[in-house]
């Protein structure tokens, strides 16, 4: 009976690093430790998530920022915040329609960015009684058939 217990008693001895005669620091990595490995206390722990507070009502006659959040007026075309483009976005269709049409007049739909090329198409073909257009009707076309849809998408900011 006693070679039983002893037997018994063998077999309930824990695994440590000293019976297996490995020194602290290799256990300490074999058991994660130093790794930032959660205590026993951090994993019993409930998991709490507090969600974000709602917007606050909108006012009326203002709309928040698609980027940032941030409350603004409605009739806003830039976000005051971050600078992102609120307003109703450009189409590259139509900018090309423009152009194929009404020549130099396209500039006005991207005006805040192509002033100095509407002004230069308008004056060259006043001084040229409109023969100015052979060149400024291609001029345009292109212009607006080479920008990226971005650039329309996110005017003036694009």
């Amino acid at each position: 009976m006693a070679d039983e217990n002893q037997e018994d008693a063998a077999e309930m001895t824990p695994v440590s690093p000293e019976n297996l005669g490995v020194d602290h620091d290799s256990s300490a990595k074999i058991a994660g430790e130093g790794i930032n490995s959660p205590s026993a206390a951090e994993v019993s722990s409930p998991i709490v998530s507090v969600a974000a507070p709602p917007p606050p009502p909108a006012a009326p006659g203002s709309k928040f920022c698609p980027a940032c959040g941030t409350g603004i007026v409605a009739t806003a075309a830039i976000c005051p915040n971050c600078g992102t483009s609120v307003g109703q976005p450009k189409s590259k269709t139509t900018a090309i329609l423009l152009a194929v049409f009404l020549t130099f007049w396209t500039w006005l739909y991207t005006y805040k960015k192509d002033a100095w090329k509407f002004w230069v198409g308008l004056v060259a073909n006043i001084l040229t009684l409109g023969i100015a257009s052979i060149i400024v009707w291609p001029w345009a076309i292109i212009d607006a058939a080479i920008k990226n849809d971005d650039y329309y998408q996110q005017f003036p900011n694009g």
